[in-house]
């Protein structure tokens, strides 16, 4: 029994020694979760594994402890002690001012300093205090060595148990850290190691790999898409400018309205040809369906009188038609008038022809200008593709600059690897020394809570082992402490100051490298601006830039360097185009109404196109059925007719409506299908005449406007090309201006957008902060949270040490009225009257070598002395002999009962007096 309740509580204390890597596992399949620091998102970001999600919440502790230890920013101008002032102290090396301004100093560093004096202090003190606790248990048999008392003191149980647990607690803790440890050492070997190029070397050469091929590929496509860019814009300029006399001419006819009025001659005339087509339609339509109506009235006048003759029952009233074409009348007239007006379309032409002699003055005039402004396009095309050319100069420094952490990386990848390999076998030893410690400490609480008392014949697994694998775990964690915390204090400085002076800056992006601009500036005489050679160029603002996704140009302050702005200005072209709006230009008058044109015009207007009767002609092809009966059918029931005439043996009649009915069928596939064709047809062209039938009253109307338009030319020519000349050149500046704005704003902004370089110097940075500088701070944090744990691990091992070697339970005293109180002999002389002398050895009264002053009762006979005298009667009685500091009597004259009072503590032969006389042990106060 007592070795299953053994097991139990030792699967119990190691399972609740691993919550923490089972949290850290778990944590890493939660969704949405978040470390302390939130940086951008990016598309280049490495995904991380299981074990740095788990692992993010220790680097979140210890970032935001090195937070604490260091508030303040040590970059900042306006700080008492920053980073300017030291850069001064150096330059000018005055560093009596660092000893002047020391309360500054401290302000800054302080509490970074205080943590590294308090772990100096723990490497100090905890080997003395290891010494003071080895001589205290071995020499001086303190500190739970005494084992002369094997009783439990009051409320052992209580103690035991509380003690117990609160060493699982801090041991646990110290697990905990050397967990954390062990983990993080993992983290830093895979950064090392580089499996699948995941670790830290791979991820510096792949981000540094993607900046420079951006680099090289995002210079050309800014030369390549830029000279396209600014070439189409001057393109699109040249293009204005080649045709300004061709708007200043379009102006003029939209002025005068000449434009629309000839388009509607134009299209006069295309319907005259048209019309001709449908009257000439509707004629030879009209003329063969009454031919055909004749014929197929005919036959169906034939067909009835041969059906009445042979059967009297037959109705033979559908045998007829129901469209009637005789009565409609032809277009002979109007098709001869129109006949005449098919000229139009030529005509107006020649009209148009009329500015192209405008155009042609207009030209000579401006051709000088336009040739100038063409000139000065393809001179501005040239100093723009010069300039561009120059951007590898500008690039080629930074790229040259990549390099370098390339050539470290490639040259020193196998000492990264065994460096890490070293770190690895380090941290696993580091990390068994604190578990070891935990583990015995682990033993010794098993084995005291479930083992039995010490003592002769018990199992070994007893109390008495659980206090010695106590012992062991204080004595093997005090052999290794104080080099865990050397350990601890150079990892602590190194990995710190690298988080607190530089990556926190940046966790929250690297545009935050404007914090240390001011240092590049001003102590390593470096800057951007004069790299650049551009005055308010910073590395912060190119980086913003590309994370907005800026272009290229813009982002690296090419801009400042090559302004288009100044490169392509168009104040000369637009001085040219100006200047052909101040020119004077004679024009020579136009005939656009010619007299054959108006002759046409006037011959279609007078074709009386809306005198036909439309109404006429639709009423008799809208006809559906163009016969009174389906003649189809009329031949089928013929045939049956004829069946039954047959059967009555009439066979004469029965064969003659057998002939009709093969007519009518022959009459329906044959004429009357043509009949019903054409009829549609003609339908046809009657709607289509019909819609073109209004546009003979709108020629008098458009013979007026081009009259006007070309009298209104004639007379007002020169102001019409003056403020046609002005407002052609208005309009063609304002193009010009919007597409060579639109072409800078496209080089600016739109070419080589530069997020991926932002997204590969984060992903530097977080090779550096994340994959390699967070599990380095978490190995040092993880070491220094188990030796934080382990100082009240040690103390209360040491306490639950000295309860575990009891071998007997506590023994409650059984005392009655007269017992007297123990404690009265070592009270306050000013709070008690001390009795008899109480023997030191049983752990009461004076201190050895302080005597006692006591009230002796002389009816106590075994009390000797010269002053001491016994009662007659063997009763109590007064000392007469009695007075203070005054004790007459030998101690060594007392027989053992004296201690009677504490039998657990007496002697045999005290305990068989006490027992045999009890009535002897009053006591009088």
């Amino acid at each position: 029994m007592m070795h299953s309740k053994g097991i139990y509580c030792f699967i119990v204390l190691i399972n609740f020694s691993l919550v923490f890597v089972i949290h850290c596992q778990q944590t890493s399949n939660i969704p949405g979760q978040q470390t302390g620091d939130v940086s951008t998102p990016s598309p280049m970001q490495f995904e991380k594994t299981p074990l740095q999600k788990g692992m993010d919440d220790l680097f979140g502790m210890t970032n935001s402890f090195l937070d604490i230890v260091m508030k303040q920013n040590f970059y900042d101008s306006t700080g008492e002690f920053n980073v300017k002032t030291l850069i001064e102290i150096v330059n000018t090396t005055n560093y009596n001012k660092i000893r002047e301004d020391w309360q500054a100093v401290v302000h800054v560093f302080g509490p970074f300093a205080a943590c590294i004096i308090i772990g100096l202090l723990f490497i100090l003190t905890m080997p003395f205090v290891g010494c003071c606790y080895c001589c205290c248990l071995c020499c001086c048999k303190k500190c739970g060595a005494n084992t002369k008392d094997k009783s439990d003191p009051k409320n052992a149980k209580c103690m035991r148990i509380t003690f117990s647990l609160i060493l699982v607690a801090c041991s646990t803790l110290m697990l905990v850290g050397a967990i954390m440890a062990t983990l993080s050492g993992e983290l830093l070997h895979r950064a090392t190691e580089n499996t699948d190029n995941a670790g830290f070397v791979g991820r510096l050469e792949s981000n540094v790999n993607n900046l420079k091929t951006f680099a090289n590929k995002a210079v050309m496509a800014v030369q390549t898409q830029a000279n396209y860019t600014v070439d189409l814009g001057l393109q699109d300029v040249e293009r204005e400018i080649n045709e300004t006399v061709l708007k200043v001419v379009n102006t003029i006819k939209g002025k005068i309205n000449a434009t629309s009025l000839l388009k509607e001659a134009e299209d006069l005339g295309n319907a005259s040809t048209k019309a001709l087509v449908d009257l000439e339609n509707v004629n030879k339509y009209l003329q063969t369906l009454k031919e055909l109506q004749e014929n197929i009235s005919k036959e169906l006048n034939s067909i009835r009188n041969e059906v009445n003759a042979s059967c009297n029952q037959c109705n033979t009233s559908g045998l007829q038609l129901n469209v009637n074409f005789t009565g409609l009348k032809n277009v002979e007239d109007q098709l001869k008038k129109i006949k005449d007006a098919q000229n139009i379309s030529q005509f107006v032409n020649d009209a148009k022809k009329q500015f192209d002699n405008v155009s042609n003055t207009i030209n000579n005039q401006v051709a000088q200008n336009v040739n100038k402004s063409k000139q000065q396009v393809q001179s501005i095309r040239t100093s723009v593709q010069t300039e561009l050319n120059k951007i590898n100069t500008t690039v080629d420094p930074v790229i040259k600059v990549l390099d370098t952490p390339l050539n470290w990386t490639s040259s020193g990848e196998d000492l990264i690897n065994k460096i890490g390999d070293y770190v690895w076998y380090a941290a696993i030893g580091l990390s068994c020394v604190l578990m070891l410690t935990v583990l015995f400490y682990y033993l010794g609480i098993l084995f005291g809570l479930c083992g039995e008392r010490p003592g002769h014949d018990v199992q070994c697994c007893n109390r008495g082992a659980g206090a010695n694998f106590i012992l062991a775990g204080s004595v093997w964690g005090f052999l290794f402490v104080s080099l865990l915390m050397l350990i601890v204090i150079l990892l602590f400085t190194t990995g710190g100051l690298m988080y607190t002076m530089a990556c926190r800056y940046l966790n929250g992006g690297v545009e935050g490298v404007k914090t240390f601009e001011t240092l590049l500036k001003d102590g390593f005489k470096w800057s951007l601006s004069e790299t650049l050679n551009v005055s308010d160029a910073t590395i912060s603002g190119a980086l913003t830039n590309c994370k907005e996704n800026k272009g290229l140009y813009t982002a690296i302050y090419l801009d400042k360097k090559i302004n288009l702005d100044v490169l392509i200005n168009m104040t000369d072209i637009n001085d040219e185009v100006r200047k052909v709006a101040n020119f004077s230009i004679t024009l020579s008058n136009i005939t656009l109404l010619t007299h054959d044109l108006q002759t046409q015009l006037e011959q279609f207007g007078n074709t009386s196109l809306s005198n036909i009767s439309f109404n006429e002609f639709l009423n008799q092809t809208d006809v559906t059925d163009v016969t009174g009966a389906n003649l189809e059918k009329f031949a089928i029931d013929l045939n049956n007719t004829a069946a039954q005439m047959e059967s009555a043996n009439n066979t004469a009649a029965a064969n003659s409506l057998r002939n009709q009915s093969e007519r009518l069928i022959s009459l329906k596939n044959n004429e009357l299908m043509s009949l019903i064709m054409t009829k549609d047809a003609l339908g046809r062209s009657i709607k289509s005449l019909q819609e073109k039938s209004s546009l003979t009253t709108q020629t008098k109307a458009l013979i007026d406007g081009i009259q006007h338009a070309q009298d209104y030319f004639n007379t007002n020519a020169t102001s019409l090309l003056k403020q046609a000349l002005n407002d052609t050149v208005t309009a063609i500046i304002e193009i010009i201006n919007s597409t060579v704005n639109n072409t800078i704003y496209t080089v600016k902004n739109s070419i080589g957008r530069c997020r991926p370089v932002y997204d590969a110097v984060q992903g530097i940075t977080d090779t550096a902060c994340i994959t390699f500088l967070n599990p380095f701070n978490g190995f040092w944090f993880g070491l220094g949270w188990a030796l934080f744990f382990f100082i009240p691990s040690f103390i209360f091992a040491a306490l639950l040490k000295w309860l575990l070697h009891k071998e007997k339970p506590y023994q409650k005293r059984k005392e009655n009225f007269d017992s007297p109180d123990p404690h009265a002999y070592s009270g306050n002389m000013d709070d008690n009257i001390p009795l008899t002398h109480q023997p030191n050895e049983n752990g009461y009264g004076y201190p050895q070598g302080v005597t006692s002053n006591g009230h002796y009762n002389p009816g106590y006979d075994h009390h000797m002395g010269s002053n001491w005298q016994s009662s007659p009667e063997g009763r109590p009685g007064q000392d007469e002999g009695y007075g203070y500091g005054k004790q007459r009597g030998s101690r060594d004259s007392l027989p053992d009962y004296d201690a009677v009072v504490y039998p657990e503590h007496a002697s045999h032969q005290a305990s068989d007096y006490y027992r045999e006389q009890p009535s002897k042990t009053n006591y009088y106060y």
